[in-house]
């Protein structure tokens, strides 16, 4: 996942998250809100003073009154108890429960309230009436809550009920309301995000096509700062410098092996001609002939290795001298196969060529990759073994492949394969003799044809190395 996709998901998220922490915060102040009106309008209900009726339809005409203040109009959600100051019930509403009745009947203060008299002797109805006593309770009755207010009135004790279903309702639509307004919030978020984003990243993929036409070849090339966010700037800025270093360090390092290939090899030619002059004189077969052969096979081996090192230096600054012509692969790849027939004839060889290829190479450097690739799959073999050479084309790359039996090439080898000095050999075929150049190198020449050289293939039992060459126009 990218990062533009991850910060407009990101800002998504963020913004749905902040809306459903302000829904539910505003979800329980709205709740709390209508909870606490409700209350208000009970207590209002249980205080105030109504007319003392006698009659139980009367008392429902008041119960209808409070249900379309409080519920609507809906009669089944107001609960009304009427009790005179004897004790005796004046009104009961049907949907009344016990479980009420038992909770009214804990509070001290329901209980029969004696008639107010004066220690003087004036008749009650002079006297001030004493203050209401109130109480509210929460309770659950049926599956549903219920706020009832109860209140102990100078002529009466009176308790009224609403339950909480249309507060309940109200809350429902409010959830739905947000629930509608998350999607409606978060896509333009994140969308929003996306958009911006992209115009951020503008700058970083310009950033970022310029970094990879940075090569080996191009390490004086450098970012051009222009006008854009300090922050990437100051990405540029740093990236210049990096590679200011780095171009520094690799042109020594190349300079470094240039010139100790090259001043080796003048030292180097003059000694191996002095110990083949010193060979020719001494006596055949004697014990000075046979060390004086092994020290020129070292020398020569010396020479090979110095002659690579100055190769792959001058590919490496770009300066590999490839003398281009039009050449006849199929004929090359004819002539490479009567020599693997020579080379190793115990190793049975397959070939197939199409005739008529072309490329434009320098004859040389192709005639030591493929030399390369032959001799490798000579040396890895396995005995009794086989040796395939296959040369064809799809019409803008030439391609030589060239496979051997062998043993499965490691995982972690195969990923070195191509690394200078690493020897495959020392992994899995360690009697086999190498220096670790001949891949590298020729990797190096097939690119500096614009082509390649890759580990097509490896498995078990083979293994086959593929030169792509563009095709003679």
């Amino acid at each position: 996942m990218n990062l533009r996709l991850r910060l407009a998901l990101f800002s998504g998220l963020l913004a749905g998250v902040a809306l459903v922490c302000f829904a539910l915060v505003a979800w329980g102040m709205i709740k709390d809100s209508q909870i606490a009106g409700l209350d208000v309008l009970l207590r209002a209900a249980a205080e105030r003073e109504v007319p003392y009726f006698r009659v139980p339809e009367e008392w429902e005409h008041y119960r209808m009154a409070v249900a379309r203040l409080l519920a609507n109009g809906d009669g089944e959600k107001i609960m009304l108890w009427v009790l005179d100051q004897e004790g005796d019930t004046l009104y009961l509403s049907s949907n009344w429960t016990y479980q009420v009745a038992e909770t009214l009947l804990q509070w001290p203060q329901w209980q029969a309230q004696p008639i107010y008299m004066d220690p003087f002797g004036m008749p009650p109805d002079l006297l001030p009436p004493p203050p209401p006593a109130f109480a509210l309770q929460e309770l659950r009755v049926g599956g549903k809550d219920w706020h009832v207010a109860m209140a102990v009135l100078p002529h009466a004790r009176f308790a009224v009920g609403c339950n909480l279903d249309s507060i309940y309702k109200d809350l429902a639509a409010v959830t739905r309301a947000f629930l509608y307004a998350v999607p409606l919030v978060v896509l333009p978020v994140g969308l929003g995000a996306w958009l911006f984003s992209g115009r951020a990243m503008r700058s970083i993929g310009k950033l970022t096509k310029n970094m990879r036409e940075v090569s080996a070849q191009g390490l004086g090339q450098r970012l051009i700062v222009a006008k854009t966010d300090p922050e990437i700037g100051e990405l540029i800025a740093v990236f210049n410098e990096m590679l200011a270093r780095l171009e520094r360090s690799f042109l020594q390092a190349s300079r470094f092996s240039a010139d100790a290939a090259h001043e080796l090899k003048t030292p180097l030619a003059i000694l191996q001609g002095q110990v083949e002059s010193a060979l020719h004189e001494t006596e055949a077969g004697s014990d000075l002939q046979i060390r004086l052969a092994e020290i020129l096979a070292e020398i020569r081996h010396l020479s090979e290795i110095s002659r690579k090192l100055l190769l792959l230096s001058l590919a490496d600054a770009g300066k590999l001298n490839v003398q281009r012509e039009t050449l006849d692969l199929s004929a090359i790849v004819e002539d490479l196969a009567e020599d693997t027939k020579m080379l190793a004839p115990h190793l049975a060889l397959k070939v197939a060529c199409v005739a008529g290829l072309r490329v434009s190479a320098d004859a040389g450097l192709l005639r030591q990759v493929l030399y390369n690739l032959i001799s490798n799959a000579v040396k890895y073999n396995q005995p009794g073994g086989w040796i395939s050479i296959c040369a064809k084309s799809d019409g803008h790359f030439a391609e030589v492949a060239v496979a051997n039996a062998c043993i499965e090439i490691p995982k972690n080898v195969a990923e070195r394969l191509f690394e200078r000095f690493f020897r495959g050999g020392d992994a899995f075929v360690p009697e086999q003799d190498g220096v670790g150049l001949g891949l590298s190198l020729s990797r190096e020449i097939a690119r500096a044809h614009s082509g390649d050289l890759i580990l097509k293939k490896n498995e078990s039992g083979m293994a086959e190395f593929s030169l792509l060459l563009p095709s003679a126009v």
